[in-house]
């Protein structure tokens, strides 16, 4: 019978559960692949290295995580893991190798973060859980007018001179904060409605300077602001994992669950 597969969501301390899961599992004949972020899907070694059905799930989730993914293939164990930040290099590991996982989440990294929905902003910078600077700041933007006529186009045209007022706004502080640490900054993370995240990269010189620390990724969040920001860092952290079940995986693989 073929293994079906669970995706979950896993915090920095589950994850590290299941990793111990894994080091505890016979590795005799196991092997890890690593993927680097950047790559496409597994590349030919992957696919010898990997049965089938595995390859096919492990080769979906490197060309859906900007990170890249550590694959574990042993018996009991059909796991693949895109971590919060990238791995660095690729490579095919004999056993079950956890090594460049722990690596990537025993970090501290220092990581900027942006909410931004329309109407309201906040921004912070973190070293691991704990927040070195914090910003939150609040605009009146209308909604939408739903009726014609020459009322409806002013009405548009005064929308569109407050979106504009609140990105401008936001764009200043994310550079009065964040510029400081620009070099130190290892990664920025963006979170909020997608289009209005889309026009604030567009207006903003200061994250057209920093496109290439910003990951893919858009985190979460239904109101910004000081207490949606020190909630982040539990879902900076926060790992995709692809979990194999059925009869060839362990009983202790196969139970894990979402947290709440």
């Amino acid at each position: 019978m073929q293994d079906t597969v669970k995706r979950l969501s896993l915090t920095r301390e589950r994850l590290l559960r299941l990793l111990d899961e894994i080091d505890s599992t016979n590795s005799e004949g196991a092997v890890t692949l690593a993927i680097a972020a950047g790559s496409r899907g597994l590349g030919d070694v992957g696919k010898r290295v990997l049965p089938a059905g595995l390859a096919e799930m492990a080769s979906e989730a490197a060309e859906k995580s900007a990170t890249g993914i550590v694959v574990f293939w042993g018996k009991g164990v059909r796991v693949a893991v895109s971590p919060p930040f990238p791995i660095a290099q690729s490579g095919v590991l004999p056993g079950l190798d956890t090594g460049r996982l722990r690596e990537v989440l025993g970090r501290e990294y220092l990581v900027g973060v942006v909410l931004l929905r329309l109407g309201r902003y906040s921004m912070g910078v973190f070293k691991g859980y704990e927040a070195v600077a914090t910003k939150s700041g609040s605009r009146l933007v209308h909604g939408r007018h739903r009726a014609g006529g020459s009322s409806s186009r002013r009405f548009e045209r005064r929308r569109e001179k407050q979106t504009f007022e609140i990105l401008k706004e936001a764009c200043e502080e994310v550079t009065g904060r964040f510029g400081p640490l620009e070099r130190q900054l290892e990664y920025i993370l963006l979170g909020g409605e997608r289009h209005t995240l889309l026009e604030f990269r567009k207006q903003c010189r200061f994250m057209q300077r920093m496109e290439p620390k910003i990951l893919g990724r858009v985190l979460a969040v239904d109101e910004p602001g000081h207490a949606a920001l020190m909630r982040m860092p539990r879902e900076i952290y926060k790992s995709l994992v692809w979990v194999g079940e059925g009869p060839s995986t362990s009983s202790g693989l196969a139970s894990l669950g979402p947290l709440p």
